[in-house]
């Protein structure tokens, strides 16, 4: 067995959870099923679920990105549209359809995660477009519920109905 040096104690033995992830989440399901609750790594199991939820909304964020950012070049080079930036925007609508039903307390973090997406989603539009940022406006100029509609693709003439 490797031992790790830590330059706040003694050596210790290096966990299975530093030298092979895939084993010890083999090891820790095995217990769990046998419910061998005093062998659990406790500590790294909370870890790795922690990170489990911080994953989900690192999703919901990029999504959310991606969705502005292709919003942002639907309206602001409007001479560009393609079909691929259509399904792009609507495949995005989808997925995060998809991610709030599956995980219905992300809804909680909507409004944040929409925030978060707005501003990667203006780098990747001034990225994709080589337009300037001041190009674009300096708020979102959606709103969350616009955002998703499946309908909205802004700079389009409404139907006159």
């Amino acid at each position: 067995m490797r031992v790790k040096i830590d330059s706040h104690g003694p050596e210790r033995p290096q966990s299975l959870y530093e030298d092979d992830f895939h084993a010890w989440t083999a090891q820790q399901a095995a217990l769990i099923r046998a419910r061998q609750w005093e062998r659990l790594d406790i500590e790294n199991l909370a870890e790795e679920i922690e990170s489990l939820g911080r994953a989900e909304r690192r999703e919901l964020e990029s999504r959310l990105a991606i969705l502005v950012g292709h919003l942002l070049k639907w309206q602001f080079q409007s001479e560009r549209r393609s079909n691929s930036w259509q399904a792009t925007i609507d495949e995005q609508r989808r997925q995060i359809s998809r991610l709030l039903a599956a995980q219905p307390s992300l809804k909680a973090y909507l409004v944040d995660a929409f925030q978060e997406g707005w501003q990667s989603g203006l780098r990747l539009a001034v990225q994709q477009t080589d337009l300037p940022y001041g190009h674009f406006p300096g708020e979102c100029p959606y709103s969350l519920e616009d955002a998703l509609d499946p309908g909205f693709f802004p700079g389009e003439q409404s139907d006159p109905s």
